[in-house]
This record gives C-alpha cells, structure tokens and sequence, in this order.
C-alpha cells in the first residue's frame, strides 16, 4: 500500500482533526497545514482546526494566513486528548517550538526536516532528502486524487519557492515537479502579491545593525544584531549577508525577549548546518534544520548578552560563540567531504505491515530508529525527545 493511501485509510473516520504548526510558521509550514486539513476533510472530517504557537511577525506570513483564510488559534487553547487525530506538520518533534509539552502523544507526523534522533507517531513520514514539506503534500494530493483548489494550489507554490526554488539551497527533483504540477492550477496575482508582502522596518534596522557589526573570519561571517522585537528579522538578516561577495557561510544573533535567536545559513556544499550549530550550541540551548539553513534557541539567562560600554558591539560570549561557530565551519570544510541530505524517509503506520524492498510502501523494520513505543496508542507512554 502506498504512503498516500496509507494516510487516507489512517485519517478515515476521523472527525475532529487539530493540525499543529510550529512557532512562527513559514509558507511551508502554512501550506502544507491547509494541504494537509484538505486531505483530511476529503476523508470524511467534520472538523479541522489549526494551532500554532503565536508568534507571527514576518509579513510574508501574515499575507499568506490571510490568503488562506486559516483561522490559526494558540496551541494553549488546545486539549491534546480532545482530537481524533493530532497532526505536526513540517516538525516532528512535540515540545520544540511548538507550544506542546514534550510528553504530548502525537498521531502523525509529516515533515522533511532532518532529526538527530528517532520521532515517534502512529504515521510518520519524514523526507530530508526533499527541500520541502510542500512537496510532499503535492504528491499526495495528486496520488489521491483530491481537487486543488486555486487557492491552495497558489499557496503551495509560494511556498515551494519561498522554501527552495528561490534560494541556492539545491532545489530537489522532487521540488521542481511539484512546482510544476501546481503551476497551472495556481493565480499568478497572487504569487505576486504574496512576494510584494515586503520587509518590516525593524528588519531593515536589523539589516543595517548587521551590516555594521559584522565580522568575518575567512569566508565565515557572524554579526550581532542585539535586541529585536521579532526573530523573524535573523533568517532575512542572515540571507541578506550572504550575499557579501567571499562569504559562504553566515551566522546572525539577537535577543528576542529572554532568548538569543541565531540563524545560519551557507551554500558551502561541505558544511552541514544541521549538525554544525547544534555542537556549536551544545548543552546551552537547542538548534537545528537543515544542511544549508538552521536555526536556534539559547536561553538569555546561559549567556551573557550585557553590551560594551553601552554600544551595539557584540557582548563577549557572543563573540566567543560566534569564534566557535567558524572554528567549526572550518573544520567541516577541512575535512573535504560533501555534506549529505541526510537519511532516509522514516515511516511509522500501525494499520499498514512495513517492507523495505524499495518500494513506496511503508519501511519493514521500522528501524530506522522508531522504537516500538511508536506504535503505542494515545495515553500510552512513549520515548520522545527533542
């Protein structure tokens, strides 16, 4: 049995189904949950709501939300139990960004960001080696027939761009065939006016504070931003300085309220950000993402953000941390080896026998680190971690 047909079997019958976006969603994330309510309305479901953890600033998002017309609630007015089915989408990982408590029993889980240890659901389907979660959902949506409408059909497209196609982050075949399905389907006047969403000015400032305070050693670069009122600012920090001629790969920092943000990115095909600043952060904090774009979380409280002598100049442990952050991009780049995608779709689904014979069906041992706790009805206690 397919993938597709497998999560269409899983979500039948289900009548109250809650999607879970993570902090901040991006076009990936917000397409991908409406793509994913669309399935799930197309199998019999009475109720779909959407969740997230509130903060959204950037306003390429917010035109997107209200393109969608998705009504997005806390995730503290959620009770995990009420739902039939409990759905993260584009995380995998329930307490991390999210909003939910780390012991929050999870339903399914799809997404293609790399994880450095086992995610556990009763579907999960996990694609690293696609540049999106749109992508994934195109291709269920075309395997099971379910009509696209304009509207979805304009946002996944966004987002596909948005998430790869625009950026140097290796696009996949994968992505461009999605694309391509959903072009004619999509409003061109929409893709523009989603693009002409435009920078907040306390991004611009952020930009500028950037610009000033960079430092760079070899084609590393790291810059401070200090406080900001939103991390949305560092992604666009970060892209934008990675354009300065002999730089490849970026690190940007700021404050946001009790918590230092960072983001990276860098199309140095040997550096692999998804590994490179979780060991920056180490025990401090918590990071992840990509191969060429991650992010983090370090609590303000773990280290010292006081500025010198009153200016915006980076405080010494941030420069400290930011040393650490090019020592350890040299060394990936010394060691000369192609950064991989990472591992294999990893696929849970208890209505469904596993095989591992190549095919699309769902993977036979599971073991590709899915203990059988993943299995585990609701209520049961099971292994998850960040």
């Amino acid at each position: 049995m397919r993938l597709a047909t497998a999560l269409a079997d899983y979500l039948t019958d289900k009548s109250f189904v809650a999607v879970i976006c993570h902090r901040e969603p991006d076009p990936d994330c917000l397409a991908s949950a409406v793509a994913f309510g669309t399935i799930a309305h197309w199998c019999g479901a009475e109720t779909v709501e959407y969740f997230d953890g509130t903060r959204i600033s950037r306003p390429q998002n917010l035109a997107l939300i209200a393109h969608l017309d998705v009504n997005l609630r806390p995730v503290s007015e959620l009770t995990p139990a009420e739902p039939d089915v409990l759905a993260l989408v584009d995380h995998a990982v329930p307490g991390v960004h999210d909003g939910l408590t780390r012991d929050t029993q999870v339903d399914v889980i799809l997404d293609h960001h790399e994880h450095d240890r086992p995610v556990t659901a009763d579907f999960v389907d996990v694609r690293p080696e696609y540049g999106a979660t749109a992508t994934l959902f195109v291709e269920y949506l075309r395997e099971l027939g379910v009509p696209v409408s304009a509207r979805l059909a304009s946002a996944l497209l966004f987002a596909l761009h948005r998430e790869r196609l625009d950026q140097v982050r290796h696009p996949t075949r994968h992505d461009y065939l999605a694309a391509a399905a959903m072009l004619p389907l999509s409003d061109p006047a929409t893709i523009d006016h989603l693009y002409r969403a435009g920078m907040k000015p306390t991004t611009i400032d952020a930009i500028a504070t950037a610009i000033r305070n960079r430092r760079t050693v070899g084609s590393c670069l790291v810059s401070w931003v200090g406080p900001i009122p939103d991390r949305e600012a560092l992604p666009q920090t970060a892209e934008y300085l990675l354009n300065l001629q002999s730089v490849d790969t970026v690190l940007a920092l700021g404050v946001v309220d009790d918590e230092v943000h960072l983001s990276a990115r860098t199309v140095d095909q040997r550096v692999n950000l998804a590994t490179v600043l979780p060991s920056v952060i180490g025990t401090a904090g918590s990071g992840g993402g990509h191969r060429d774009m991650a992010g983090g979380v370090i609590p303000a409280a773990r280290l010292d953000t006081s500025a010198r002598d009153g200016g915006d100049a980076a405080p010494p442990a941030v420069d400290d941390l930011g040393s650490r952050f090019c020592t350890t991009v040299e060394r990936a780049k010394s060691a000369g080896v192609v950064a991989e995608p990472g591992p294999p779709v990893q696929v849970v689904d208890t209505a469904v026998e596993a095989r591992s014979d190549g095919s699309n069906a769902l993977p036979d041992a599971v073991s590709a680190g899915v203990s059988d706790d993943a299995v585990s009805p609701r209520g049961t206690p099971s292994d998850v971690h960040q």
